[in-house]
């Protein structure tokens, strides 16, 4: 979606919007050596994930439930992408 708000506006606005499915990862600038993704833990990280050069990336949720949000500035204003992903499938069980 695009708006004439710049982005650190549209940011803001969606990192609070992001607040009711936990705590908000800014992947912006996220370390990858600790970001590192636990397949056995349900607490979301940034993993891999990172914003096209210039733009801010968030996420929310958990790893089988994430809220994600991308932020890219575009002339005066800004283009934005909001993605829920959930992962579907068996659940493994202990041995």
């Amino acid at each position: 979606m695009e708006t004439k708000d710049t982005p650190r506006k549209v940011a803001d606005y969606y990192q609070n919007a992001l607040a009711k499915y936990g705590t908000v990862l800014d992947c912006t600038n996220a370390a990858r050596p600790q970001q590192a993704m636990d397949e056995k833990s349900e607490k979301l990280t940034c993993g891999d994930d990172k914003p096209e050069p210039g733009g801010m990336l968030f996420k929310a949720g958990t790893n089988e439930k994430q809220h994600i949000v991308g932020v890219q500035p575009k002339g005066s204003g800004a283009v934005f992408q909001l993605l829920y992903l959930e992962a579907r499938g068996e659940k493994k069980k202990p041995a």
